[in-house]
C-alpha cells in the first residue's frame, strides 16, 4: 500500500502526466494503486507514470531555470548567476533520483508482472517479496533532497 507522506508529491506528478497522456482516469488509476497494492498490472502502470512525470518536471524544471538564471544574471551580476546554477543543480538532481528510483522499482515491478502472469495472476512468496520492495517509503524522498542538496552544495 502506498505511504500517505512519501506518496503525495508522487501521485500529483503521476496525475499530471497521466492528464497529458489521456490514456485512463488518473484518479482510478491511483486509487486502484492504493486500494490494489499488490497488483502488479496496476503498480507498474502508477510507476511508469510516476518515472515519467519525474522526468518531465526535469525537462520543464530544466528550461524555465536556465531562463530564470539568465534573467539573474543579467540582473544581479556573478551573484545571481551563482544562485541561479544551485537551484538548477538542486532541480536536477532532484528530479534525476526520483526518476532514476522510480525506474529501478518499475524493474521491480516488472519482475514480479511476469511472476504474476506466469502463475495464473496470482502472487507467489518472491512476487510478493518483489513488490514489497517496490513500495515507496519516506527514505525516497530523503534520498532526493540529499542528492539535490549535495549537488547544489558540491558542483559550483
Amino acid at each position: 500500500m502506498l505511504k500517505a507522506t512519501t506518496a503525495s508529491l508522487n501521485v500529483y506528478l503521476a496525475v499530471s502526466l497521466f492528464r497529458l497522456g489521456g490514456e485512463r482516469n488518473p484518479r482510478e488509476l491511483l486509487n486502484d494503486a492504493e486500494l490494489k497494492g499488490e497488483d502488479p498490472e496496476v503498480r507498474f502502470v502508477y510507476l511508469y507514470g510516476l518515472g515519467g512525470a519525474w522526468f518531465l518536471l526535469l525537462g520543464v524544471s530544466g528550461i524555465v531555470l536556465t531562463g530564470l538564471g539568465a534573467l539573474a544574471a543579467w540582473v544581479g551580476g556573478h551573484e545571481g548567476d551563482a544562485i541561479s546554477i544551485r537551484a538548477l543543480y538542486f532541480v536536477t538532481a532532484f528530479c534525476m533520483a526520483g526518476g532514476l528510483d522510480a525506474t529501478w522499482r518499475i524493474w521491480l515491478v516488472k519482475g514480479a508482472r511476469r511472476r504474476y502472469r506466469r502463475n495464473g495472476r496470482m502472487l507467489d512468496k518472491q512476487a510478493r517479496r518483489l513488490m514489497k520492495i517496490a513500495v515507496f517509503d519516506d527514505r525516497t524522498l530523503l534520498l532526493q533532497l540529499a542528492a539535490g542538496v549535495a549537488s547544489a552544495v558540491t558542483l559550483h
